[in-house]
């Protein structure tokens, strides 16, 4: 089974009708199905809650709701050790993005994931 490498954007729009809210709920419902394993940062749920927060749309018992349903998701999701965090700095620094942005790529990388395939042939 494929293990996609998410960021916080993708769950957004399963809380949050915006474009490409229909592309992830696909991928979601892959998910649900069991035809893929999702893994993100572990900053991830807190970008998912900042985000809905900052919507407008969710108040103080709705984030808890949502929150609820992220741990229930169950997406593995990667501290920030060793070659991870390595290639977040290596990115960050180098792509002048931030540390946040850099840490979902940087998964992907050291994970040898990249659009839903390995990216390298064993």
């Amino acid at each position: 089974m494929s293990e996609l490498i998410i960021d916080a954007s993708v769950i957004v729009k399963w809380f949050v009708k915006e474009e490409w809210s229909e592309e992830t709920e696909a991928l979601r419902d892959d998910y649900a199905a069991g035809k893929v394993d999702l893994a993100s940062s572990i900053i991830m749920p807190f970008e998912v809650l900042n985000a809905l927060k900052y919507s407008g749309a969710f108040g103080e018992d709705e984030l808890v709701e949502a929150s609820e349903i992220l741990e229930d998701l169950q997406v593995t999701l990667y501290e920030l050790k060793g070659d991870y965090t390595r290639e977040t700095v290596k990115l960050a620094m180098r792509k002048g993005i931030t540390i946040y942005d850099a840490s979902y790529v940087a998964l992907a990388i050291v994970q040898d994931w990249c659009c839903g395939r390995p990216m390298r042939s064993s």
